[in-house]
């Protein structure tokens, strides 16, 4: 009724990518791949088989009326595959595979030259840019549509967060110190939610028992997160924990929770996008749960004796030099892009986890 023409990537034995694009007035579909090769004649009828059944199948099926059923057949579709599309190298499958649907749906030509092998690299930096700069919570919306439930929010601010964690895990000794772990939004985002429940529950006689968020434990054992998983465990194995905190959706600042020295810092760009007295509520919750989770977690009397149920300290550095915003936007992009193609799928796992530690 309202949409002739389809486009979607689709991925052949995790391997490679091709595009598709459903013409639905023609019945038809075609496919734009870059190295024919990948994918033999035989399989690629495999691979096409349920969308040119399906598709038929659904415009019937969901048809609203008896005259807009009868435009339609379930007879299948047809596919091609045109061999005269500027090929590109294997590891450049996916970014080009994004670029002709780009072009065919604005209709412009596949340009060898602008398609060439050699400009493989600079199409993918520039495709990372546009993502981080026109998409920055993409991700909210994907998980939204995965599941409604979960309520995740995936942001750039957590895919950097993995790049340092993957960084981290592979050469620790570049870093400050080897007794650190990187969290995402979520740990501040889900202690925050739920410090009410835990300053409103009522201690036993030494002044634990309370309630800590979902997952807790899972962060001081260093569960979480999954991605470049640690386990190691805060105060014994860990010294130093860092990690993005958001303020009322429109601010973020960074926090370092140093164990050792009961304090935490944070790291503020904007100091006048948060007052001193907002920012006192914003950190309440890691001043006490954070040395209380300490304290109910330790695993002997020994290592709870080293540790005290009072509130941390905290301040924020106002001697924080101005960055230069752009450079460090597209370099962190891409980064990201490069380094991390699927990291996000262990944000959804460890949500999952979190969620559900309470339940039942």
């Amino acid at each position: 009724m309202d949409i002739d023409d389809i486009y979607a990537p689709v991925n052949f034995a995790d391997s490679h990518w091709i595009t598709i694009w459903i013409s639905i007035p023609k019945r038809h579909i075609v496919v734009f791949d870059i190295i024919c090769s990948s994918i033999s004649p035989e399989e690629l009828d495999v691979v096409m088989e349920p969308f040119l059944y399906f598709v038929p199948y659904l415009l019937v099926e969901c048809a609203s009326s008896d005259e807009l059923l009868a435009q339609y057949s379930l007879e299948p579709f047809t596919y091609e595959r045109p061999t005269n599309i500027p090929p590109a190298r294997a590891s450049d499958c996916g970014v080009y595979t994004l670029k002709y649907i780009e072009c065919h749906a604005l209709g412009i030509e596949f340009s060898k030259k602008d398609f060439a092998k050699a400009n493989g690299k600079s199409m993918r930096d520039k495709m990372a840019v546009d993502i981080f700069q026109e998409l920055p919570d993409a991700h909210e919306l994907e998980n939204k549509d995965m599941d409604d439930i979960l309520g995740t929010r995936l942001t750039h601010i957590d895919a950097w967060i993995n790049v340092l964690r993957k960084r981290y895990d592979a050469n620790p000794q570049h870093f400050r110190s080897e007794r650190m772990c990187f969290l995402d939004h979520l740990f501040a985002q889900q202690w925050r939610f739920n410090y009410k429940d835990f300053k409103d529950s009522e201690p036993d006689q030494n002044g634990l028992g309370k309630r800590l968020p979902g997952g807790a434990w899972n962060y001081y054992a260093g569960t979480t997160p999954s991605f470049c998983q640690l386990n190691k465990v805060w105060g014994t194995d860990i010294d130093d924990v860092y990690a993005p905190v958001n303020y009322n959706d429109t601010h973020w600042i960074a926090m370092w929770i140093s164990i050792p020295k009961r304090h935490i810092v944070v790291w503020n760009n904007i100091c006048s996008s948060i007052s001193p007295e907002d920012l006192d509520v914003v950190m309440e919750p890691f001043l006490y749960m954070v040395p209380y989770l300490l304290v109910e977690c330790a695993s002997s009397d020994e290592q709870r004796a080293q540790y005290s149920l009072e509130p941390f300290t905290y301040e924020r550095l106002t001697n924080i030099p101005p960055a230069n915003g752009k450079i460090m936007r597209d370099k962190i992009a891409v980064d990201i892009f490069q380094e991390l193609p699927d990291a996000h799928e262990f944000e959804n796992k460890d949500n999952d986890a979190n969620l559900g530690a309470y339940e039942g």
